[in-house]
């Protein structure tokens, strides 16, 4: 089996209006959706997306107001990383810290510029250069203008328990190709997708 790539990032929030507020303000994503947690009705599930939900575009967020803030650990993401033109990145940094949030300005593992920066739950992104990079959505350009909205998922920085488990599920399940064993990459003619997979920064329980 060979994916085309990540179909979308799965979070929890402890402060859902905030989320909404963040999500579709700053970072300029459409709500696509609000439904429920189909395994805890109390809870409420939102999907941010372009402007048709395109896959491999949508970060969506479990509602469980009792969370704490995010922490790194074995199993978690650790980045999620979204692609942006790369002309625009002047533009999002200034929009960022014009709103106050904290960027880091530096590149991947493949060398692209990127922005890190995290929001108001400890939830680490990063915007990435995807010139060259294959892959189609519809911008949403309500909220920014659509030459600079978020243009889908690139990847995630996975912090693996077990890294060497990890590496064979991706590559002998999953079909991503082994760079330099940490990053494992798919490349289509329609679709490019990464997963970046890292020793724990932190155990939970130590």
């Amino acid at each position: 089996m060979n994916v085309l790539g990540i179909h979308h990032v799965t979070a929890i929030s402890a402060r859902i209006a905030e989320n909404l507020a963040f999500y579709t303000g700053p970072l300029g994503l459409r709500l696509v959706k609000k439904s429920i947690n189909q395994d805890d009705t109390s809870a409420y599930h939102l999907f941010y997306g372009d402007a048709v939900a395109s896959p491999g575009m949508d970060l969506t967020f479990f509602d469980w107001p009792n969370v704490p803030a995010n922490q790194a650990g074995p199993g978690t993401v650790g980045l999620t990383t979204l692609r942006v033109p790369g002309a625009s990145l002047g533009e999002w940094e200034a929009r960022l810290t014009g709103l106050g949030i904290s960027v880091v300005r530096d590149q991947d593992l493949a060398g692209r510029a990127r922005l890190q920066f995290a929001d108001g739950e400890g939830q680490r992104l990063a915007l990435v250069d995807d010139t060259g990079l294959a892959g189609e959505i519809v911008p949403w350009d309500r909220t920014v203008p659509a030459a600079m909205a978020v243009r889908g998922i690139l990847g995630v920085d996975i912090e693996s328990a077990r890294p060497d488990s990890t590496r064979r599920v991706l590559t002998e399940l999953l079909g991503y190709q082994d760079v330099d064993g940490t990053r494992f990459v798919v490349n289509t003619p329609e679709s490019a997708s990464e997963v970046i997979v890292r020793e724990p920064t932190k155990n939970r329980l130590g």
